[in-house]
């Protein structure tokens, strides 16, 4: 168990088939990049216990089809950058507590529609889609 973990970085990681994630470690986790998973197709509903995160980072994964983890857990998140997708086609429409997000970039050519609960995401501050 890595309970003391405040930031994992998971670059370029080409043939990995998924994030190594335990349902009690990285409790403490602030910051989460992942980045460059090409076979990554799903994320695993354990993201969602990571409620302490702070940053979370989720670009380049390309086969990434589905992000379908609760954001609403993540009531620390301050930053949130989701980019570099040709095949996400849809977003968490749990967003309620996220209070505290104040950046979020969504860059993905084939999303077809923002959560509707997107509008009260009143800490915004930049928003860049």
């Amino acid at each position: 168990y890595m309970t003391s973990l405040k930031i994992l970085n998971l670059q370029d990681c080409k043939k990995l088939r998924s994030v190594p994630i335990s349902e009690r470690s990285l409790l403490s986790l602030k910051n989460l990049i992942i980045r460059m998973y090409l076979d990554l197709k799903i994320l695993p509903n354990k993201l969602d216990n990571l409620t302490s995160l702070i940053m979370f980072n989720i670009s380049g994964c390309l086969s990434l089809i589905s992000l379908l983890i609760k954001l609403s857990n993540f009531t620390s998140l301050t930053i949130f950058d989701i980019s570099g997708y040709s095949s996400l086609i849809s977003l968490s429409k749990e967003s309620r507590n996220l209070l505290f997000l104040n950046i979020l970039y969504i860059n993905c050519s084939s999303l077809i529609l923002l959560p509707n609960e997107f509008k009260n995401l009143t800490s915004l501050t930049t928003f860049d889609i």
